[in-house]
């Protein structure tokens, strides 16, 4: 199976979660010069989320697998992590990569699995958000990953040097990893 037909495996069978992909085309972009920002009024369940101390130690962890809604579909990846899809995207196709086991979203031992996703998924964009810059679930291990075609990093890759003064043209080329 490809990531492709994982995702469109899920859109079938979970359409309040295929709703909010649709919902990405009313998605806002305005770019300035070389930054871009997103305004997703779907997004906001979860970057509103309560992450204090208090808040997720009375909530049961949703990337916790008995924690998961029943219709959300896994992909195992390894003996550690199950790939999900992310029920609220912020890309045309986006991935949530959770630990099996409940564990605190740190990086330092976790670098080759961003290696190794990379690796099996080509072209496909993976990242980390860590405890205090943006993740909805800064209790439990997870990577996310998807489409990088409208991320700029990804998106105008190629047109970047260490002296470009302007954002490089929206037609440069993706890196492999995006």
């Amino acid at each position: 199976m490809t990531l492709s037909e994982f995702f469109h495996n899920q859109m079938a069978t979970w359409p309040e979660t295929a709703a909010r992909y649709a919902d990405l085309a009313r998605v806002e972009v305005r770019d300035f010069g070389a930054v871009s920002a997103q305004y997703n009024p779907a997004r906001m369940v979860s970057t509103g989320a309560k992450v204090d101390k208090k808040t997720l130690a009375q909530r049961p962890c949703f990337l916790c697998k008995d924690h998961r809604p029943e219709i959300q579909q896994e992909w195992a990846f390894g003996e550690d992590f199950d790939v999900l899809v992310n029920p609220f995207p912020i890309l045309p196709t986006h991935f949530t990569i959770a630990a099996r086991r409940h564990r605190p979203q740190t990086i330092l031992d976790t670098y080759a699995t961003l290696y190794e996703l990379a690796d099996r998924f080509e072209g496909t964009l993976f990242f980390y958000n860590g405890p205090k810059c943006g993740a909805s679930a800064p209790d439990h291990l997870h990577f996310q990953g998807g489409d990088g075609s409208v991320v700029p990093l990804c998106r105008d890759w190629r047109g970047w040097t260490p002296t470009t003064a302007s954002a490089p043209s929206r037609t440069t080329p993706s890196p492999p990893w995006c």
